[in-house]
């Protein structure tokens, strides 16, 4: 065999070398695992700038500025790098129970470190496991059948770097009614509040209307049935409607005071005379008070808190025991009073004999 014989022979078998390691590489590329594709996890550690944090699946719909804070917020300071173990305490007002409750949980909010894993049990009932944070920095949890009246113990269960941190709190939608019915109403009549999503206990509710405490009649989801309380000034009075320890928007009322008469300046007066009316619970404005003398109405000139200058109208006189009868803004007075009229005025303090002034219940 020739020397250009061998340089053929060795050409080849390198040639063929090559090609089979070429092969066996692709096979081996072809039999490896594929590589896991990149999570915004993953990115959020190897890029220099950080994913976003996914927003928390929010329950319920209302914005911060709907909600009210029952219990907290609270934050729970992890120590050491192992699983640590602290209890923490939810403190509702009785009745509180009764509202929807959602639970906010936010794992290492305001820039603070993250704990790994989070664990949080109540009377031995896990409500939270690490798992339901996955992809998360804060979720919100369902509480109107765990949470009662009085104060809840928590076992919160953390693991991370000393320093995480993880903040709860538990929150309500505010209270919201819509109107109040009659807009107008006097000591003892029945009023309606509606609104939505209204608890069903009664004893959840507590109503002042200008400062007086007012009687719950009846509950639903959609309204309120109280009854007027006596004692309320007459007017514009607020409503203050407190369910389970929160306030609601105010709500306002005009309240028809029940008047009541004492009696006159006036033993005895003529016909198209002046004469004062004593009493209370008359209306703030002379055309809301109704003046008759045996049904025939007379002009009132002046009102005080406690009298009304009336005129007289054209009865015949003299006659005794003409009865005076009041309505202040549609309200009945609980009582009339009897007025003789005469040929002569006489002021009380005067003696005339038989003329009296007297009530008539």
């Amino acid at each position: 065999m020739n020397r250009k014989s061998i340089r053929n022979g060795v050409t080849t078998c390198l040639a063929l070398s090559a090609l089979g390691l070429l092969a066996n590489q692709a096979l081996a590329q072809q039999a490896a695992p594929k590589a896991a594709p990149q999570t915004a996890a993953t990115q959020s550690k190897t890029s220099k700038t950080p994913a976003p944090a996914q927003p928390a699946p929010v329950q319920q719909t209302q914005a911060p500025a709907d909600l009210v804070a029952l219990a907290g917020p609270t934050t729970i300071t992890h120590v050491g790098n192992n699983w640590k173990s602290s209890m923490s305490t939810v403190s509702l007002k009785q009745g509180q129970d009764v509202l929807p409750l959602t639970m906010t949980l936010n794992n290492g909010a305001d820039g603070k470190l993250k704990l790994k894993g989070i664990r949080i049990f109540i009377n031995g009932r896990r409500i939270i496991s690490e798992a339901d944070f996955k992809g998360k920095d804060s979720i919100s949890l369902n509480m109107s059948d765990i949470l009662a009246g009085g104060d809840t113990q928590m076992e919160v269960q953390t693991y991370g770097s000393s320093g995480s941190t993880l903040t709860w709190v538990v929150t309500t939608p505010k209270i919201k009614v819509s109107e109040i019915k009659p807009d107008l109403a006097a000591p003892g009549d029945k009023v309606t509040i509606s609104g939505k999503n209204l608890p069903k206990t009664a004893s959840a509710y507590q109503i002042a209307v200008g400062k007086k405490s007012a009687t719950i009649d009846s509950v639903t989801d959609k309204q309120i049935n109280f009854t007027m309380p006596a004692g309320v000034e007459g007017g514009k009075q607020s409503v203050d409607l407190t369910i389970a320890g929160v306030k609601s928007d105010q709500l306002f009322i005009k309240v028809k005071v029940v008047p009541e008469l004492s009696g006159t300046n006036m033993v005895a007066c003529p016909a198209n005379s002046p004469i004062t009316i004593y009493g209370k619970g008359f209306a703030k404005n002379a055309n809301d008070n109704v003046v008759t003398f045996n049904g025939l109405q007379a002009t009132v000139s002046r009102v005080t808190d406690t009298s009304l200058e009336v005129m007289v109208p054209n009865l015949d006189f003299p006659q005794d025991g003409v009865v005076i009868k009041l309505k202040a803004m549609g309200v009945e007075a609980k009582n009339s009073l009897k007025q003789d009229l005469s040929m002569r005025t006489i002021p009380k303090g005067e003696s005339i004999g038989p003329g009296t002034v007297t009530f008539q219940e």
